[in-house]
């Protein structure tokens, strides 16, 4: 229990999150805003959204990567931490 305990809450939050990244979206697109009006609702070109080096990757990443990502990295931190 000591390892798969910390796994399922990471996982569980993981999921959660992506949830509510959906909601905000369905949200701003239910207000009006759609994919290409109202306030963020458009792409950032992507010259504005890259930046260079590692900060600049991930920034350029879709959201469900960046958070699998951050999900995995934090798994392994606890894996060889044991």
């Amino acid at each position: 229990m000591g390892i798969w305990y910390p796994f399922g809450i990471a996982l569980f939050q993981a999921g959660n999150s992506r949830f509510l990244w959906v909601a905000g979206r369905q949200g701003r697109f239910a207000a009006g805003g759609g994919e290409k009006g109202g306030e963020g609702g458009g792409k950032v070109g992507e010259k504005e959204r890259k930046g260079k080096g590692l900060l600049g990757w991930l920034r350029g990443m879709e959201y469900g990567q960046r958070m699998f990502l951050v999900v995995t990295l934090g798994m392994a931190v606890q894996v060889s931490s044991i």
